[in-house]
């Protein structure tokens, strides 16, 4: 097999990286190094032509995309505890710990934990107190996270006052 014809599958078939091919073209004379060249120029072309009949946008670009269409599925989801409190957040309003504070409304009857999960007993469950709040997040291997948690509405931090000796704001 002529150098020529090496330097042409070499460049056609994608067997090595372009920087791998110019230094084997080095190697040969000035006419397969040329053509060898010219190729490469071709199908980068090609490559060029390709993408911009296609309209792909550059990978930041659909990464900037997709974090948007995530960032508003999220917000969409999560449209019912916008105006939210969690747990730590309330339980600071009490001068607690978060760990002391739901024990607290575990004992009082309020909330009860299952799966991990706190949640509010079912008599209380339709009276407004309480929204889920929905998390997403990606491992580094990019395996989808989701973590729904409750929250406190104003009207369960109402409600929390007036169970726990405070007065209603």
């Amino acid at each position: 097999m002529g150098e020529s014809t090496w330097a042409q599958i070499c460049a056609a078939c994608y067997v090595l990286t372009k920087t791998e091919c110019l230094y084997i073209a080095t190697k040969f004379n000035d006419e397969a190094r040329a053509k060898l060249v010219l190729r490469w120029q071709e199908l980068e072309l090609q490559e060029q032509k390709r993408r911009q009949q296609l309209c792909l946008p550059e990978p930041k670009e659909i990464l900037r995309l997709a974090d948007n269409i995530i960032g508003e599925g999220l917000r969409m989801l999560n449209e019912e505890a916008e105006d939210t409190l969690t747990a730590t957040q309330v339980a600071k309003t009490f001068n607690m710990k978060v760990y002391d504070f739901n024990a607290v409304l575990r004992d009082m009857g309020i909330q009860y934990r299952r799966g991990g999960h706190w949640n509010i007993s079912d008599d209380l469950a339709d009276r407004g107190l309480t929204a889920l709040r929905t998390h997403v997040s990606y491992s580094l291997k990019g395996e989808k996270k989701i973590h729904t948690y409750m929250t406190w509405t104003l009207n369960g931090l109402r409600f929390l006052n007036s169970k726990l000796g405070y007065p209603n704001f």
